[in-house]
């Protein structure tokens, strides 16, 4: 029996509870890698003991999501009455009580499948807003015979890059449940659950210039000529082996413009000495590549589209991004191969905080470096942030749209726009002036920064369950002691927090971690070394409650005060 994690429990409360106020068609957002296909196994399950007699379907465009999504039900609910419609898994299963199937088999024969109470539709997100499309052929088949009809979509991108939000532009009504938001990201990568992504500006750039614009994106054929030439995928290759040698990184999936493109990176790669082999649309068994690839037979894959969706390999721990897109689905897509995290034997046994420790300390030692030669990072934003289009209609002109980042004049770290110190090497970002040259009854003036307008600050006081210590090292800085604090929120995801404790550090970061130690610690002198912090852990009192703002304007919570009355004692 598959256990659910605590934010997948969540998830599908939240969604019973919308229903039990709404009538409407939601959307569920989850980060790609964190198991969203859980959510209408367990759905699904409720459903039918609930309401015996009751029909479901799960539809999405993919063959390995069919399977996945179907594997999932089976893990969730062994004897669960499922059958799969798929032609290219040659099952047509029909009069089952739960249908799992692609599209394009099924739209031109929804009235088959008679009467279905909800329907799941997983990558939500390529759902048109046109009825024309196969997806609104469906609905309306399934709608003629059942009128009340409940769609739920499930998603990473809760958009479309051609017409904006899903949600009122098409059958999406309302968002249920959100967890694409920066602090849920926060708490995914925190508590363990998501590999972290970590990034440079590179060396070489695939300029685009010249490249015209075929749609919302760009033009492939014109791309391709433009990118795909034996020097730059040399130097890219050369760039790429040198974070993978240095980092020792050792699956990587790289992203191309077109099948050519493919085959000639794949091509330079083996050349170079790095195995690697091409995935696309004209390769024979794809299906059987992607396996090798998984199973590690090459060190790289290199792939237009057949990877962006569907492919679960948690080992993943470089990314080469040799295509420019202008679709932040994409982008958000092809980011999300590296944020499955590698979790150590047996870390889902345990009660929570076993579990939640375990994951902590379980994730890929250094996540997942990427290695953007296109420089979409700097249009289209973090996975975590992206730039979210506008509705067509309330589009004005074709600007360029600018992306939520800020990059670090020392070392070239990508950072979020409300960052003060990159989190990289820690230099200070220059605060912007802003002067207006325009005549005036004044002179010339020189204008304080733009103000933003922030929300009154939420200061949270939060019952801790649990805290663990992690070593926090940083190439080139000194090491630091994060602590993770588990608390009770308020209804919402369980909340984590952390703080950072600069043992090693000199001047008012050492001050300020001597008092920390003090304030928890009367029987051991204040540690020289993060190391010996950790072996001290033990003695340290754990407080019964923090306080902490969660909403400051750089979206990192901060942990401004402690409650010690409780003991170690009591927490044993």
């Amino acid at each position: 029996m598959l256990i659910p994690r605590d934010y997948q429990q969540h998830a599908h409360d939240e969604l019973w509870r919308y229903f039990e106020r709404d009538t409407g068609n939601p959307l569920v957002l989850m980060p790609t890698g964190t198991g969203k296909s859980l959510i209408p196994a367990m759905f699904i399950q409720s459903m039918l003991f609930s309401y015996p007699g009751s029909r479901a379907m799960l539809v999405t465009h993919v063959e390995r999501l069919i399977e996945q999504n179907f594997e999932k039900l089976l893990a969730a609910w062994p004897t669960a009455p499922a059958g799969i419609y798929s032609a290219g898994l040659d099952r047509r299963d029909i009069g089952m009580p739960i249908i799992f199937g692609g599209v394009q088999s099924m739209y031109l024969r929804a009235a088959d499948f008679g009467w279905v109470d909800i329907l799941f539709i997983d990558e939500a997100h390529l759902v048109s807003a046109k009825e024309a499309g196969m997806y609104g052929i469906l609905i309306a088949e399934l709608r003629a015979i059942n009128p009340r009809l409940k769609i739920i979509g499930l998603t990473a991108t809760g958009w479309r890059s051609d017409n904006g939000p899903l949600v009122g532009s098409g059958i999406f009504t309302d968002i249920a449940v959100d967890m694409t938001t920066l602090e849920a990201w926060n708490y995914f990568v925190d508590a363990g659950y998501l590999a972290p992504l970590v990034s440079k500006r590179t060396n070489l750039h695939l300029s685009a210039d010249g490249v015209q614009m075929l749609g919302n994106d760009y033009n492939l054929k014109q791309l391709e000529g433009a990118v795909d030439k034996e020097h730059l995928t040399r130097q890219a290759v050369e760039e790429m082996i040198w974070w993978g040698d240095t980092e020792n990184r050792n699956c990587w999936m790289v992203f191309g413009v077109g099948v050519n493109h493919c085959e000639h990176v794949a091509d330079v790669l083996n050349d170079m000495g790095v195995p690697a082999v091409a995935i696309h649309s004209k390769s024979k068994n794809p299906g059987k590549l992607i396996q090798d690839f998984s199973a590690g037979r090459w060190r790289a894959a290199v792939s237009m589209n057949k990877l962006t969706t569907g492919v679960d390999i948690p080992q993943i721990d470089l990314i080469g991004v040799m295509r420019h897109t202008m679709s932040s689905n994409l982008w958000v897509q092809m980011l999300g191969r590296g944020t499955r995290p590698v979790y150590a034997p047996g870390w889902e046994l345990g009660d929570y905080r076993g579990r939640l420790a375990a994951m902590a300390a379980s994730v890929k030692p250094h996540g997942c470096r990427v290695c953007d030669f296109a420089r979409n990072t700097e249009n289209l934003g973090p996975i975590n942030d992206p730039v979210v289009p506008e509705r067509k209609k309330n589009r004005k002109g074709s600007g360029s749209r600018a992306a939520p980042f800020k990059v670090c004049g020392k070392c070239e770290e990508y950072n979020h726009p409300s960052a003060r110190f990159c989190k990289a090497c820690g230099d200070e970002f220059p605060i912007n002036v802003y002067m207006d040259g325009v005549s005036s009854d004044l002179d010339v003036m020189v204008r304080a920064p733009v103000a933003v307008t922030q929300p009154d600050p939420i200061v949270d006081r939060l019952h801790v369950v649990n805290v663990t210590y992690n070593a926090h090292r940083k190439k080139n800085r000194p090491d630091s002691l994060r602590v993770s604090y588990f608390c009770k929120g308020d209804g919402n995801l369980p909340r984590m927090y952390s703080e950072y404790i600069c043992f090693e550090h000199v001047g008012k970061a050492r001050e300020r971690a001597e008092k920390w130690w003090r304030d928890r610690c009367i029987d051991a002198d204040v540690p020289a070394t993060v190391d010996r912090a950790l072996q001290l852990t033990g003695q340290l009192k754990i407080p019964r409650a923090v306080r902490v703002w969660v909403n400051p304007p750089n979206n990192h919570p901060e942990i401004m005060d402690y409650d010690y009355e409780t003991s170690p004692a009591q927490y044993a």
